[in-house]
């Protein structure tokens, strides 16, 4: 009676084991990326563009930041990495985190 009792809890441990494990195994991996969207200020027109590009000339991080992208993505401009560079640069001394983190992921790609 004891071996036959024994065998019952050795094959029900057996059998919880591997449904656990199952059920661990089955479940989808936790991303391990997170994508960042950041909105741009991208103008409309040039005017707007001659706007931003007064606001970021007098100091606003913000306008300096998006100057940044648009010289980056080249939108109404010409792409110019090292006047992106620039833009980010006077934004992240005033600790814009987000001038921070384009510079960062420039400088991470060269």
């Amino acid at each position: 009676m004891h071996k036959q009792l024994l065998l019952i809890s050795a094959v029900l441990i057996i059998l919880f084991a591997a449904v656990a494990g199952y059920l661990l195994l089955s479940q989808p991996a936790s991303p391990t990326t997170v994508v960042v969207q950041r909105p741009v200020t991208l103008p409309a027109q040039a005017a707007n563009l001659d706007a931003l590009r007064a606001k970021a000339e007098a100091g606003d991080a913000a306008a300096q930041t998006s100057l940044g992208w648009i010289y980056q993505k080249g939108v109404q401009v010409k792409p110019d990495m090292k006047a992106a560079v620039q833009w980010f640069r006077r934004a992240a001394d005033q600790t814009n985190v987000e001038a921070i983190v384009a510079l960062g992921e420039m400088n991470q790609a060269g």
